[in-house]
């Protein structure tokens, strides 16, 4: 079913790419990249990420790179997707127990943070305290590791949580998360208002010192 969809597209749109998202084992991603490298196009490297944030947290590189050795199989044709968030909780499955925890603790300590007793339900920029040295690191890494880099929209302006939205907090509308920050600056402004007023605000942040550049606007 995989090929065929993949011949569908291809047929119709020879430019375009396949990214598929499956969150399994290592071996398992060859089942979707097919062994000619004749399915997906590319897969989000699930494995890395993990052990990506796990790094980040405790200094310790070493699972990365067995996480990295053991993703490495893949078709010619094909490629890893490298990300740090994308539209669910940031899951931390395939870690171990005390991995698991250190991760919590660092970057999602409280309960309502967490999600399903194996995930963190934040964005980037708060997770890593608006510090604009620690996300340069974590992007600095994510653009050096074998794959391509995939950015999920609002990071890249340090979008803040929403931890009210529950799930799908990372899936919401910018429009609607600028509005939600702005409406607390300027409650009787236009909604056309407070999103010129809000971005403006960010626009400014960029210039601010590195420390506070990237402080994410909680809304």
């Amino acid at each position: 079913m995989l090929r065929a969809f993949r011949e569908f597209l291809q047929w119709r749109k020879g430019d375009a790419i396949i990214l598929a998202e499956a969150n399994v084992l290592p071996e398992t991603d060859m089942e979707y990249f097919g062994g000619g490298g004749d399915r997906m196009h590319m897969m989000f490297n699930f494995h890395v990420n993990q052990h990506v944030f796990y790094a980040l947290a405790s200094g310790d590189g070493r699972p990365l790179a067995k996480a990295m050795k053991a993703t490495r199989p893949r078709p010619a044709t094909a490629q890893w997707g490298l990300f740090l968030r994308n539209h669910d909780e940031l899951d931390l499955g395939r870690l171990t127990p005390a991995q698991r925890n250190v991760v919590f603790k660092n970057f999602g300590p409280d309960k309502n943070m967490q999600l399903y007793d194996r995930g963190i339900r934040r964005r980037l920029a708060p997770m890593l305290g608006g510090d604009r040295r620690r996300l340069e690191l974590a992007y600095s890494l994510m653009c050096t590791l074998p794959g391509t880099p995939v950015i999920r929209y609002g990071d890249e302006i340090g979008m803040g949580d929403n931890l009210g939205i529950a799930r799908t907090q990372l899936r919401a509308h910018a429009d609607a998360m600028v509005d939600r920050a702005a409406c607390r600056l300027h409650p009787k402004a236009t909604s056309r208002a407070r999103r010129s007023s809000i971005r403006d605000l960010m626009a400014t942040n960029t210039s601010m010192s590195p420390s506070s550049a990237a402080t994410p606007i909680r809304c």
